[in-house]
């Protein structure tokens, strides 16, 4: 019984963590005047952030919707079909995706962040071990969507991703990732990958320590003064804590999946950024939980 109350606390706890974001993003409840009211952009995207949570299907997700009562948590008279947020998703725009996972750094009030960037790869090809034996196909060949995330080193929240479906070098993904937050930003870490002069000094016009890693291009960029001068900023003892970002990347995938199944190209771009969204979410209601410590170990 403890249990079965224990889980419905932290459904719950879900719940309204994805409704303050969405409130706190200030998206609209519906795109159009001569909308229904069936259903809102809330119901829709809190459905899916759900969906990436249980890695349901969307036939499954709605009977999962049916078994935690989420009719009369929502206030509606009945789950939305599945092709119903198939339509949603796909007339989505990604940005406001992006923007709920923006926005969860604020809901922490966090300030004087110190980061670090990396990229990875979410398959959207996943064909069963069996299919691939049996007629030898996806064999040395990788197709996947190219994300890249930025992350706070203290919380492992999520600051921003970026998501391309085309293969691109990862200095590229470096000033789109940082541009909305360096107000907050106090220090950026990240790999060889990023290694480029004009990156540093992008980091240095906005008053963002970086320590990026260097790759050894020979004796013609070495002897390069700037270069040289950015070579003395470079502390490796703090640029270990890089290693954060992969960890967060591997709870990620681990939690969520490593893979989309979404067929066209856009959604499965949207997809990964609502597996995001989703871990941003878990992560904000930990530190909500938290603060119920004692009543959870009376119940226990």
């Amino acid at each position: 019984m403890n249990n079965i109350i224990l889980k419905q606390i932290v459904f719950n706890d879900f719940y309204k963590m994805v409704e303050r974001v969405f409130s706190e993003s200030r998206i609209p409840f519906r795109f159009s005047k001569y909308s229904n009211g069936m259903y809102n952009n809330f119901v829709h995207v809190f459905l899916l952030v759900l969906k990436e949570k249980y890695k349901q299907s969307y036939r499954g997700l709605v009977e999962l919707a049916d078994n935690l009562n989420i009719r009369q948590m929502l206030g509606l008279l009945k789950v939305p079909h599945f092709t119903t947020l198939q339509k949603f998703i796909s007339r989505l725009d990604k940005d406001l995706l992006v923007k709920l996972v923006r926005v969860c750094y604020k809901i922490l009030n966090l300030t004087n962040i110190k980061s670090a960037i990396d990229g990875t790869g979410f398959d959207n090809t996943h064909p069963s071990m069996y299919y691939q034996n049996k007629y030898g196909v996806n064999k040395g060949y990788k197709n996947y969507i190219n994300t890249h995330i930025i992350t706070d080193l203290y919380t492992k929240l999520i600051l921003n991703i970026e998501t391309c479906n085309h293969r691109k070098h990862d200095s590229q993904f470096f000033i789109p990732l940082i541009e909305p937050l360096k107000q907050q930003l106090s220090c950026v870490l990240a790999d060889r990958g990023y290694d480029s002069m004009e990156l540093r000094e992008f980091c240095w016009n906005n008053k963002i320590t970086n320590h990026i890693d260097f790759r050894n291009f020979g004796p013609v960029r070495t002897n390069n003064k700037n270069r040289n001068n950015a070579k003395k900023r470079f502390r490796r003892k703090v640029y270990r804590k890089r290693s954060i970002v992969e960890s967060v990347i591997s709870a990620v995938k681990r939690r969520f999946g490593d893979f989309v199944t979404s067929r066209k190209q856009d959604n499965q771009q949207k997809q990964v950024i609502l597996k995001v969204l989703a871990y941003n979410i878990t992560i904000l209601g930990k530190y909500k939980q938290n603060t119920f410590c004692l009543f959870i170990f009376i119940l226990e």
